[in-house]
């Protein structure tokens, strides 16, 4: 049977799974009962169809469908399950459904580190994922890693690679180092072998620490998760994430790179047209080597032709907008044609109607002021500036090129500063010297404190201890006292008890006897009354001889009612016995 079927079957045995009303081990069972009825229903059913189908089928019909063999194949029924579940199969089904019921928390914790690494997955496959991790977890540390790999054999490479580098992406195999001391001559050098342990990745360690001990998890789990599977997990990611690269590249390749536009409703905006934006004016400066070679009147000439040239382009501006460059023209408020004195009266009536407005800020139509334009002269000045700075760096430069200047002076800075610097950090190396053994002998200090308190707490502990000790065995000795004196009192009561069982056994022995004499009394006075009787019946009956019949009967009844009285007496005699004997 395919791994694949097993596993849908292990999902739905624990998706259908009611814990309230049946454990998991019988509704597995049951489940794996009714996955082979099901299949032996169908192979029933196939049989007596085709019983049926034999006995309608003449020779011709079987003639045609030897020549055609399609008809053949449509008409032929096929069964849905190919095979029936192995004892092997069974036990891995229900070895895989109890445990995942049973360690829900630790493949929980499990689960939750994976989606919250990789949000990409679907909820959906939850459930199998916890099979998976059940599976490295316990069954993976006895068996191999190609078992688990055909477990993934049937699923996608986007969803396995999430599940394994989480456990062996972070995982550390086991290595062998050597390390060698460089404070040792080349002669004496020798190597250290160090083996270093294997380890599982941090966080799935954190997660199984919780519910394991430290050396179950330290070796028996990372040697049959990490350094038995390693490297065949590494070489099977390398395989999967070759796949999954050329799968992407394809789907990329087959996607259109068209992106929609947004709908927008606003109208553009209007570019402006017949406006020319003088570029900014840059400053040509010619390397050194070139300034050098010549004079420096032929170096301003060329600077004035140059700027001479540009002014032109950038000083003037067009006459469509002097109104911007120009200054605003003053405003004259024209006063008013009459020039009458108004009363106090008529101004108190006018205020109300006037606006406040000293608390808002003043809104003016005139536009910002405009920077300074620069003349001729002022352009010229600049630029003879920075030709002097420029001159004086390229006459310093040659001067050094040719040894005028000597470099003695810098070099004695440089060492003076240095030793400064050497001095600040050795006065720092000291005080942090200082500072290093003050904390060392606070850190003494506060060590011995601590031993001196220990000491004493473990001293009134003994102290403690033996108090208690005392104590306790006072009370030992105390009880040991209390019992022997009520073995005593008990041995005593024992006797007693004895003494009264003997002496109530004799007196039931004598009454016994007495009761067995006085029954024997009775016996032999009834045997002797029952003789008398039967000697006067002899006497009459051998009178006449014709009565023989007679003697029959009265015999036999005579018999008879001396059995019965008899019975009746032994009877009534155990009665009384058992009576006294309970009194």
């Amino acid at each position: 049977m395919k791994i694949e079927q097993l596993i849908e079957l292990i999902l739905n045995i624990l998706q259908t799974h009611n814990p309230g009303r049946i454990s998991i081990n019988q509704h597995a069972n049951q489940m794996m009962d009714e996955f082979h009825v099901l299949q032996s229903q169908k192979s029933e059913n196939d049989k007596l169809i085709s019983k049926s189908t034999d006995n309608e089928i003449s020779v011709e019909d079987q003639d045609e469908k030897e020549s055609d063999p399609k008809k053949s194949a449509h008409k032929t029924i096929r069964t849905v399950f190919v095979q029936q579940l192995d004892s092997d199969e069974r036990d891995f089904i229900s070895k895989m459904s109890c445990g995942v019921f049973n360690n829900q928390k630790i493949l929980d914790d499990c689960t939750n580190l994976l989606y919250a690494s990789n949000t990409q997955l679907r909820p959906s496959s939850k459930l199998m994922y916890q099979i998976y991790f059940y599976y490295i977890i316990y069954q993976l540390p006895s068996e191999n890693f190609r078992s688990f790999k055909q477990l993934l054999s049937f699923m996608q490479p986007q969803q396995i690679l999430p599940l394994m580098r989480i456990i062996w992406d972070d995982a550390k195999a086991p290595e062998t180092v050597e390390l060698v001391d460089d404070k040792q001559s080349a002669l004496s050098k020798t190597a250290k072998l160090i083996h270093n342990q294997p380890q599982l990745a941090g966080d799935f360690k954190n997660i199984i620490d919780r519910y394991f001990d430290a050396e179950y998890v330290n070796t028996t789990l990372t040697n049959g998760i990490v350094t038995n599977c390693i490297k065949q997990a590494h070489m099977y990611m390398q395989q999967l994430s070759q796949t999954y690269e050329v799968e992407e590249k394809v789907t990329k390749s087959t996607k259109t790179n068209t992106v929609p536009q947004p709908f927008n409703l606003t109208q553009p905006k209007q570019k402006l047209v017949g406006i020319e934006v003088a570029p900014p004016m840059q400053q040509q400066i010619k390397p050194d080597h070139e300034m050098l070679s010549k004079n420096y009147n032929e170096v301003m000439n060329d600077r004035t032709q140059q700027i001479k040239s540009k002014a032109k382009e950038t000083i003037k501006p067009d006459s469509k907008y002097d109104h911007l460059t120009q200054k605003p023209k003053r405003e004259v408020k024209e006063k008013p044609a009459s020039t009458t004195k108004i009363s106090p009266k008529t101004q108190t009536q006018q205020k109300p109607t006037m606006r406040p407005t000293s608390g808002l800020p003043q809104i003016s139509n005139k536009p910002p002021p405009s920077k300074p334009k620069l003349n001729k002269n002022q352009i010229l000045k600049e630029n003879a500036l920075v030709e002097k700075q420029l001159q004086k760096q390229a006459d310093d430069l040659k001067s050094y090129m040719n040894g005028m200047k000597d470099s003695s002076e810098y070099e004695t800075w440089r060492t003076q500063m240095q030793a400064k610097d050497d001095a600040e950090r050795a006065a720092q190396v000291e005080i942090r010297k200082q500072e290093i053994t003050g904390l060392r002998q606070k850190v003494a200090d506060l060590v011995k404190l601590q031993q001196n308190q220990k000491q004493a707490e473990v001293q009134e502990f003994q102290v403690q201890n033996l108090q208690l000790a005392l104590q306790i065995v006072e009370k030992e000795q105390e009880e040991l006292l209390q019992r022997k004196e009520d073995n005593a009192k008990f041995a005593s009561k024992n006797q007693l008890k004895k003494y009264r069982k003997l002496r109530i056994t004799a007196q039931k022995k004598s009454k016994i006897l007495q009761i067995h004499k006085k029954l024997q009394l009775e016996n032999q006075k009834q045997r002797l009354m029952i003789l008398k009787i039967f000697s006067q019946w002899k006497d009459k009956i051998t009178l006449s001889k014709s009565r023989l019949c007679l003697r029959c009967k009265v015999q036999k009844e005579l018999k008879q009612w001396l059995i019965n009285s008899i019975l009746v007496q032994q009877k009534i005699l155990v009665f009384q016995i058992k009576c006294q004997l309970l009194n």
